[in-house]
């Protein structure tokens, strides 16, 4: 225990600071991520709960009932909240860039430090939460047939499941 503690503070923290492990340390959090983890972030809720570990490290950090994108990357006291706070930054600056977002390219960043994302519960469920506030909103996906398609809940669970597998 010991040992991971080191690791966590020497080498973990130092480099992925906003790593999904410092908003969830719950193990099974850790699995593959699905659609089930995707649509509980979109929701913001779940029955599940496994999915509702990380949901509850969202609402602990008063994150849950923001109401916008903005809220969110103001956010701040928490270690929860700084992580998800740079998160929501990182998207929304690529969101707002008026350029094109190439969600491989936007997993890639993600995937790399200071984030550390990989193909997770935790990271589905998080960027479930980060997207839902692209809703129904002036934004579209455009999928593998290059059809453009508006981000209703079940795009948006189905493009954050595809970018959490690697599969854009």
């Amino acid at each position: 225990a010991n040992l991971r503690k080191v690791i966590r503070m020497n080498v973990q923290d130092h480099i992925f600071p906003f790593a999904p492990e410092n908003v969830v340390v719950t193990n099974t959090a850790y699995k593959t991520c699905n659609d089930s983890a995707s649509t509980a972030g979109v929701r913001r809720t779940s029955n599940n709960s496994q999915l509702n570990n990380v949901l509850n490290s969202l609402k602990a950090a008063a994150l849950l009932d923001l109401a916008t994108i903005d809220d969110i990357v103001n956010a701040n006291g928490t270690k929860q909240a700084k992580c998800i706070s740079a998160l929501a930054k990182h998207i929304k600056n690529e969101m707002d860039s008026g350029k094109k977002v190439i969600l491989s390219d936007l997993w890639d960043d993600l995937q790399k430090p200071p984030f550390g994302y990989y193909n997770t519960i935790a990271c589905g469920i998080l960027l479930g939460f980060i997207f839902s506030y692209y809703k129904n909103s002036k934004y579209t996906w455009t999928d593998s047939a290059q059809s453009p398609q508006v981000l209703a809940e079940g795009t948006l669970v189905k493009m954050v499941t595809t970018m959490c597998t690697g599969k854009m």
